[in-house]
């Protein structure tokens, strides 16, 4: 980066100025822009956007070069330089831990570390042991903390967003209850650090993947060992006043009256949630209710999700109709959100959507049957591209957007670009 090239923007004014050119080439970087189409869209002069950008391209945060813009071949693209700097990110899940470092649009630079855990052991152990396998991602592939922008956290559980922190998790005990999660990553890396819900991040993932990149209004739903949807809408995640919009795990089903963790009634996720699933086929196991399920409990294996899919395979009656009905219970919950939201894609990722066709089958009849025909004209159902990686590359995601956010980048980016070269003055 030049010492220099932001060093003449003493007034704040201007730095924002340019933060907000900067925030256009990232919402676009995908098929890159030109300095016409800044100036378009801006509303700012030919030579002032000529200035900033020119500011951004020596602070090395964009590049120029040959391309498509809007479809259209253009000698002179402007793009997002993703390779400024890295970000560490950390998808916390009731049963596993996934670490990464990653650079600004979520790609690993260092392969991500996996590993099984149980969150209940709490967040002293959860969050030292993220701690520790970062640093030595860090170190084992010769990323200095100067190239870091900050910690991106995404933890199952309803966030406050504001201060980091987890507000009664009802898939989360040990003490994780409102436990400093963005103080203890700050403290051990001396960077901003973001914690959101893990299913806002996948949906952020999701926006900036290609298939869904200009669709500002979608949903994100992950079914996992809980049930949570991230909303988008007009282009943007939508948290609700408190943090906790899209808890749709804990809408009930009718006819159901099962006590769920969260101490409500009826609650989808204690129906169709991982957790559920693996209790009620463990229990179809022990009854004979399944012949697939009932052999493998005599042959001491053990009876999970990944055996329920199993029992798919090997045509096993009761495990088809147990897919299809759970399908059936998620659908029911998604075609009151499509009535309520009209999005025009639903998005499903996480564990349970290995459990294949006969699951999603359930979900769209009960969609189609239940919401409007005008809500579901052109609505599109599908399942997520990015798999696991999806909570590694969202939180990598919210790091840069909110580092890189206008109202935010005086305080961020400066801050980072001074740690970064001490020397310069800002």
């Amino acid at each position: 980066m030049n010492n220099n090239a932001l060093d003449h923007y003493y007034n704040m004014a201007d730095i924002l100025t340019v933060s907000q050119v900067l925030d256009i080439v990232i919402r676009l970087s995908g098929e890159g822009t030109t300095r016409s189409e800044l100036a378009r869209l801006t509303g700012f002069s030919k030579s002032t956007i000529s200035n900033h950008v020119e500011t951004l391209l020596a602070e090395n945060l964009v590049l120029e070069g040959s391309g498509f813009s809007r479809g259209r071949k253009n000698s002179h693209c402007i793009y997002f330089n993703a390779d400024c700097g890295c970000v560490i990110s950390v998808d916390v899940g009731v049963t596993s831990l996934n670490v990464a470092v990653c650079n600004l649009v979520g790609k690993p630079l260092a392969a991500s570390f996996q590993e099984d855990v149980d969150v209940n052991l709490g967040p002293h152990i959860i969050l030292n042991q993220a701690i520790t396998t970062a640093q030595n991602l860090l170190n084992h592939n010769h990323i200095p903390m100067t190239k870091v922008f900050g910690i991106g956290v995404g933890i199952p559980a309803p966030i406050e967003f504001a201060t980091g922190r987890p507000s009664q998790p009802p898939l989360m005990h040990g003490g994780w209850e409102n436990y400093p999660i963005k103080e203890t990553f700050e403290e051990a890396f001396g960077k901003p650090a973001f914690v959101d819900n893990d299913v806002n991040i996948m949906a952020m993932a999701e926006y900036e993947a290609e298939n869904t990149h200009n669709d500002g209004n979608f949903l994100f739903v992950k079914l996992g060992t809980g049930i949570g949807c991230g909303i988008f809408c007009g282009g943007k995640i939508y948290r609700g006043a408190s943090g906790c919009a899209g808890d749709i795990g804990h809408i009930s089903i009718e006819g159901n009256d099962d006590l769920c963790a969260c101490g409500n009634r009826g609650c989808l996720e204690n129906l169709a949630g991982g957790a559920a699933i693996q209790k009620r086929i463990q229990w179809m196991a022990q009854n004979g209710k399944s012949d697939f399920l009932a052999s493998c409990l005599a042959k001491n294996e053990p009876i999970t999700c990944r055996t329920l899919g199993a029992g798919i395979l090997a045509q096993d009656v009761a495990c088809k109709e147990f897919v299809y009905q759970t399908g059936l219970y998620i659908g029911e919950v998604m075609a009151k959100l499509v009535n309520f939201y009209n999005p025009s894609m639903v998005v499903f990722g996480g564990g349970l959507i290995n459990l294949g066709d006969l699951l999603f089958t359930g979900i769209r009849e009960k969609i189609y049957r239940c919401s409007t025909a005008l809500a579901t004209r052109n609505l599109q159902i599908k399942c997520s591209s990015l798999g696991e990686q999806a909570g590694i590359k969202g939180a990598a995601i919210m790091v840069r957007d909110r580092i890189f956010m206008p109202s935010q980048f005086s305080k961020n980016y400066l801050l980072f670009r001074e740690e970064a070269r001490p020397n310069t003055l800002v």
